[in-house]
């Protein structure tokens, strides 16, 4: 992992060994000795991958920004014409509601100052 990370994204070892002591901590890697030697195996499959950052980022914005949020995902994105229509699909099965309240920190919502 090591050898290959640093060749893919040129990060140093001790970079590689925090990220996967912290995918290994959030039980998304598992951690087998072998000897000398660790083996490291997924514990949770792309599309539950997906979904937990998909939740760390919208739980650093308002609630009412995640529109804003997914929005500039998608435009930071290059999609083809097959993405394009699972997004869709999605939109038409998301869950809505009335009105999205903010569920910000009191006083530390600087874009929705009036919902406290």
């Amino acid at each position: 992992m090591i050898e290959s990370l640093s060749d893919k994204k040129g990060w140093k070892p001790a970079t590689i060994k925090t990220l996967i002591g912290r995918l290994t901590k959030k039980e998304w890697l598992t951690t087998k000795k072998d000897g000398r030697s660790f083996l490291y195996s997924a514990a949770i499959n792309e599309d539950e991958a997906l979904a937990n950052q998909a939740q760390t980022l919208l739980s650093g914005w308002c609630n009412t920004d995640a529109d804003k949020v997914i929005n500039a995902l998608i435009q930071a994105a290059i999609l083809d014409d097959r993405m394009k229509q699972h997004i869709l699909g999605a939109l038409d099965q998301a869950t809505y509601v009335d009105e999205v309240t903010c569920h910000c920190v009191p006083g530390q919502c600087i874009h929705h100052p009036h919902t406290h």
